[in-house]
């Protein structure tokens, strides 16, 4: 195999693994991460959140000792509504990573408009 089709085949899977390291930002990542980040503001969430899980926690407090498939289960349904949690605050932080990101692509795009021509 010649030199040139090497340093082809490393020039593409480098490229490839830059292109997987930074993934691209997207105006739908802002918006998804606004929603989020509205979604965990709402005092109607909040509360949703809280209470479902105090009520999980309260209901696998009185369940009898032997009840241990109960039991998995609403621990499991507390697992979940943790996650979806974490889910919400990652999309939130996301968002808003993203959002920051397309302010300063579009400053880089205002301050040089000569980058375009080519």
């Amino acid at each position: 195999m010649s030199w040139t089709l090497w340093r082809d085949r490393i020039r593409s899977a480098l490229q490839l693994r830059t292109q997987q390291a930074q993934p691209e930002v997207t105006e739908l990542d802002a918006l998804r991460g606004a929603r989020a980040r509205a979604l965990l503001e709402d005092e109607l969430a909040q509360y949703f959140f809280a209470a479902q899980e105090q009520q999980l926690v309260d209901r696998m407090v009185a369940l009898p000792l032997e009840d241990d498939q109960s039991r998995q289960r609403l621990a499991i349904a507390i697992q979940t509504i943790r996650q979806l949690r974490e889910y919400l605050i990652s999309t939130a932080q996301r968002g808003q990573a993203a959002a920051q990101e397309l302010q300063r692509l579009e400053k880089g795009r205002a301050r040089a408009p000569w980058s375009s021509v080519a």
